[in-house]
């Protein structure tokens, strides 16, 4: 009986240690082994629909979550509830949004990015719901990333609006820009950790 209480002792002990050394390599959001995380959203020309007059420049407004994922954990930004950016077609600037969130560090394989609202916005015309009705979408995009501790993390967004927005074939009728569809816009989006 002594040996068996001793033998369970040993195992609560070896679990224990195996905990607290699995939470040193996974990390922990207000301890060692963890990085903070903002998250740029951009239209980058490169990619980006050209805009001629700046004066009538659109914007897009988005209102979204993202996990970064690995083989047993997502880790999600922001823990709870979602962040905003609103960002101009066609800018390099784009929108930094900083987030009270860290992640654990370690390697990721991909992100996933839920969007919970995205309207486009142009001069003279009625906002335009870019995921056309469709509740939260969800894209996955693949990364190969390694995350260390104490590192300052940024989800790069890239709208590429050149791939759901084109310039209006009939000039002073209407907007000066046509939305291409839900479909495009998400196929577009470029989501990464540079």
């Amino acid at each position: 009986m002594r040996r068996m209480m001793i033998g369970l002792v040993a195992v609560a002990a070896v679990a224990a240690c195996e905990e607290r050394h699995l939470r040193g390599i996974v990390g922990t959001p207000g301890g060692s082994g963890a990085a903070t995380v903002q998250v740029a959203v951009v239209d980058d020309p490169a990619g980006a629909e050209p805009v001629l007059s700046a004066g009538a420049r659109p914007t897009v407004s988005v209102r979204f979550a993202a996990a970064l994922l690995r083989a047993g954990l997502a880790a999600n930004v922001p823990d709870t509830g979602s962040l905003f950016a609103q960002v101009p077609i066609d800018s390099a600037g784009g929108a930094l949004v900083a987030t009270p969130d860290s992640v654990p560090a370690g390697s990721y394989a991909s992100i996933r990015l839920t969007l919970l609202e995205a309207t486009l916005a142009m001069p003279g015309a009625a906002p335009v719901d870019l995921l056309a009705g469709t509740p939260a979408p969800s894209i996955t995009r693949d990364v190969a990333r390694a995350v260390r501790d104490g590192e300052l993390l940024t989800l790069r967004i890239d709208l590429n609006s050149d791939g759901w927005l084109v310039p209006n074939p009939t000039p002073g009728a209407g907007p000066e820009f046509l939305f291409t569809g839900a479909t495009d816009f998400l196929t577009a989006l470029a989501v990464t950790l540079p």
